[in-house]
């Protein structure tokens, strides 16, 4: 009943008290199973290969770059594409002892003579962002053509720029380690300059000069799509995510790394993913005994 209560809790935007009267629970074990079923499931699936982000390897993107170029010729060598992926979590409190002066903000709530709980001012500036006037946390994914994520970043504040998070994160040193003629498409947010000229593809900025023809461009954008496609299915297969995300980081880390894992089993075994579907026709077969979905289907441009 734990692995159920946990996927329930993950498929929908139920509230603790609501996903209680389905099983039968009150609030305080639904809370109970919760906490522990969360954390036997990210066990699990640490321990499982299929539910792994892996970095691909140089077969693998020569693989997936053909996969692109049957339908983008002009993008040849680019197999992949990546973006960064804004999450609304709650604002973060810190409790402390009422008696204790304190210069922040007043409290959130009418605190007892013992407790008193304020907004935790640091981190909430890390977590704000100005563009989406709230606080929120960033992460970055890039997904291949048979709609896997090749890399996961999640669970930084969200007032970092996609590109900060990148360098960050080591994603452009791993980019910079790619075999030559290898390339990722991403939007421009995030820099092709330096190390990463030939790394990475992307529109040119309105006062930048073309990078190649109109056709050229208009690919890249079009490819580029399929990272908003790999957030979409990852954000419509956890609804969870679309709720408030909790305000503790590490309940966030847990729901982020149930949540890429689950999406992982569902890209490989089950296959319904809008980014295979496009780059290729669903293939049953079977490897090593388990049942797997493979996209090969020639396109014109």
């Amino acid at each position: 009943m734990g692995l159920c209560l946990v996927l329930n809790h993950m498929r929908s935007k139920m509230t603790v008290f609501r996903l209680g009267q389905a099983f039968g629970l009150i609030p305080s074990n639904t809370s109970h199973y919760l906490f522990l079923g969360q954390r036997c499931l990210v066990r699990v699936l640490a321990d499982l290969p299929d539910a792994e982000v892996r970095w691909p390897t140089p077969r693998q993107m020569k693989r997936y770059s053909k996969m692109v170029a049957r339908r983008y010729p002009l993008l040849q060598g680019v197999w992949g594409a990546a973006d960064g992926l804004l999450l609304p979590t709650f604002e973060p409190v810190c409790v402390v002892a009422a008696a204790e002066p304190h210069s922040g903000p007043p409290c959130l709530a009418a605190h007892t003579p013992e407790v008193c709980v304020q907004a935790d001012v640091e981190e909430q500036r890390a977590l704000y962002t100005g563009w989406k006037s709230g606080t929120y946390i960033s992460n970055l994914f890039a997904f291949a053509p048979d709609g896997t994520i090749v890399y996961s970043v999640t669970n930084y504040p969200g007032s970092q720029h996609d590109s900060a998070l990148a360098a960050d994160s080591g994603f452009y040193d791993t980019l910079a380690k790619m075999p030559p003629g290898r390339a990722i498409a991403t939007d421009t947010a995030f820099r092709r300059s330096g190390d990463m000229i030939g790394k990475i593809v992307r529109g040119s900025k309105n006062l930048e000069a073309r990078q190649g023809s109109v056709r050229f461009e208009t690919q890249v954008v079009s490819f580029r799509q399929s990272a908003e496609w790999g957030m979409r299915g990852f954000q419509a297969m956890n609804p969870r995510l679309l709720n408030l995300m909790p305000a503790d980081a590490v309940e966030r880390a847990l729901l982020l790394d149930i949540a890429v894992g689950m999406y992982q089993l569902r890209a490989r075994h089950v296959g319904r993913v809008q980014i295979s579907s496009v780059y290729g026709t669903i293939r049953k077969v079977k490897e090593n005994g388990l049942i797997r979905y493979r996209a090969e289907k020639e396109f014109e441009w």
